[in-house]
């Protein structure tokens, strides 16, 4: 299978995907000692991407030797990496791999969201919680500031003597 019969496949399942070749460059990898120098072979894969939501924020590095240059250029053009495969494996098995990891089926707009919304509520509770501390603790010290204090039936101190026991408008 050619680059234009998977396209037209990825197509057909899904009209985000695409599959691209990566852009050429070099890896330790690559690099086959010959004769007395080094045999350089560019670096080159089949890209299966996805093209991203208009609603998500892309933002691009500058350019960066030691990264991927398909990477950027994917990001440029609002695609993400899915999984890159060799030329060989251009078969039944980037469909398995598709179906495997497909981002319908698992919905990671609905799970971002869950977790988005399980965050807001938390926050929400959180800061409910701590209102009902703050309200509880003033109307306990506006109640204890304004309630009447004396001392226990029977009990009077004699001049002089410090106040001990029960509450009183010395606490």
């Amino acid at each position: 299978m050619d680059l234009k019969q998977l396209n037209c496949l990825l197509k057909s399942i899904d009209t985000d995907l695409r599959a691209v070749e990566s852009l050429p460059y070099f890896t330790a990898d690559s690099c086959i000692p010959f004769n007395d120098g080094v045999l350089m072979i560019p670096y080159r894969r089949i890209r299966i991407e996805r093209k991203l939501p208009d609603a998500v924020r892309v933002i691009i590095d500058p350019p960066n030797p030691l990264q991927d240059p398909s990477d950027r250029r994917a990001a440029l053009e609002r695609y993400i990496l899915c999984f890159p495969c060799w030329p060989n494996q251009m078969d039944d098995r980037i469909f398995y791999t598709l179906w495997a990891t497909d981002t319908h089926r698992t919905r990671p707009g609905e799970m971002a969201d869950a977790i988005v919304n399980r965050i807001k509520n938390a926050r929400a509770k959180a800061k409910n919680e701590f209102g009902d501390l703050v309200t509880a603790s003033a109307k306990e010290m506006y109640r204890y500031a304004n309630a009447i204090r004396t001392l226990p039936q029977g009990y009077h101190p004699k001049p002089g003597e410090a106040c001990f026991g029960g509450m009183s408008v010395c606490d």
